[in-house]
């Protein structure tokens, strides 16, 4: 009991002196017990590196002195404090920052400020950074070709430089050993991945091609794995030919069929003919017939007497048709001789086909080399055959003659017969 009223007399004699330190001679100094410190975590992380980071916040002292750090660490667990770093209790709205180092490469972080005073500890909301990869060679992907035509395509990919300057080129061919490279372009220095392209000509039609990226930097080349485009094929073209384009009476003509383009072997081919004024439709002419591997086909046509157009089709090719080939027919002449007495000669022949009309010239060679005319006369028709017949002196020396027509039939073409020679006086 005696200790008890002696603790209470202590208490009572300490009283003044406790207001007395709280008031002052002059008026108040500050509270005794501060409120805990405001902070913020105020940016995520500058100047990562590989291994180091700068965080950063905000903290305000409240009045009392405070102690600040970071908690960091891979995951929200933390487990990593920064140096403590001490504010005075006069610190309003000040930045702190941290430097944290011996971190793990390509590694995302957590992180807050942690600040403390005598009143209790303030932690900020939690934020993350990653720090940097280490050097690298270029990250890469592949895309389909693009814009594919008959001879040409554009090839396409994905690069990422991961942070080094970077090149890139695209290798390409009829197969996976490829033999063909695009030039090198550049594909920048950043850390992300950029589309990049090429394109490409001189293709083969209706031809699968094989293609893949190259990108290199200074840690080295990555190769992208392999595509295939195919380009389109060419359309079929028909182109007729007649040999030759004016054909004697009497001889064969040939029609000759071309096709060009993609799958053009075994197309099915048909003839077709219209005869001379040509104001008829075409009609087909023979049998129909196919392309060999070369795309070729040909069409043998007997004598005929009227000049023809001549045309291919192949309806089982979405109606393919060819150009139009026009051909004449030339006359065919005969020419024979008889000889007759008083140094007389009989001229005589026929000119064929039968519808030819007009003149036929008997002429001479001269020394030089050019023919003169001995006698022109009208062909007469009889029989079916135009025939011509004329008698004349002839020269004593040896001499050659020849017949040429001069038709007025519009789809006939003139001709000459073979030349004669006469020797001298027997």
């Amino acid at each position: 009991m005696r200790l008890l009223l002696l603790a209470v007399l202590a208490l009572l004699l300490a009283a003044p002196a406790a207001t007395l330190a709280q008031d002052g001679a002059t008026g108040p100094t500050g509270p005794v017990n501060p409120l805990p410190p405001a902070a913020s975590t105020t940016s995520c992380a500058a100047d990562e590196t590989q291994t180091a980071a700068t965080v950063a916040g905000r903290i305000d002292a409240n009045g009392g002195e405070t102690r600040v750090q970071f908690e960091y660490g891979t995951t929200t667990s933390y487990g990593l404090l920064s140096p403590v770093q001490v504010f005075p209790a006069t610190t309003r709205d000040t930045e702190v920052r941290a430097r944290l180092e011996r971190l793990t490469p390509s590694t995302t972080y957590h992180f807050r400020i942690v600040a403390t005073n005598d009143a209790g500890v303030t932690r900020g909301v939690d934020k993350t950074f990653r720090t940097t990869s280490p050097p690298a060679r270029p990250g890469v992907g592949s895309d389909p070709a693009a814009d594919v035509t008959l001879d040409a395509a554009t090839l396409q990919a994905r690069v990422d430089p991961n942070r080094q300057a970077t090149s890139y080129l695209f290798e390409y061919g009829t197969n996976t050993r490829y033999g063909t490279r695009t030039p090198a372009a550049d594909a920048g220095a950043g850390d992300a991945a950029v589309r990049v392209s090429a394109r490409i000509a001189g293709l083969r039609p209706n031809t699968t091609y094989n293609f893949r990226l190259r990108a290199t930097n200074a840690i080295g080349t990555t190769t992208g794995g392999n595509r295939t485009f195919r380009t389109g094929k060419l359309p079929l073209i028909l182109q007729a030919t007649a040999a030759p384009t004016i054909v004697r009476y009497t001889r064969t003509l040939t029609i000759t069929g071309t096709v060009t383009g993609t799958d053009n072997r075994g197309v099915p081919i048909t003839l077709q003919r219209r005869n001379f004024p040509f104001d008829t439709d075409f009609r087909t002419f023979g049998v129909a017939q196919q392309t060999d591997s070369s795309g070729v086909v040909r069409f043998l046509v007997p004598p005929f007497t009227l000049a023809s157009q001549f045309r291919l089709i192949s309806p089982e090719r979405g109606n393919l048709t060819s150009n139009v080939a026009t051909v004449a027919v030339r006359a065919s002449v005969t020419l024979r001789t008889r000889r007759l007495s008083g140094g007389r000669v009989r001229f005589f022949g026929a000119v064929t086909p039968g519808n030819a009309a007009g003149t036929v010239s008997v002429q001479r060679r001269t020394a030089d080399g050019r023919y003169i005319l001995v006698r022109r006369i009208r062909l007469r028709t009889a029989g079916g055959v135009a025939r011509f017949s004329v008698t004349t002196l002839r020269r004593g020396a040896t001499t050659t003659y020849r017949a040429a027509t001069r038709l007025s039939v519009p789809s006939l073409v003139d001709g000459r017969s073979p030349v004669i020679r006469l020797t001298g006086r027997r």
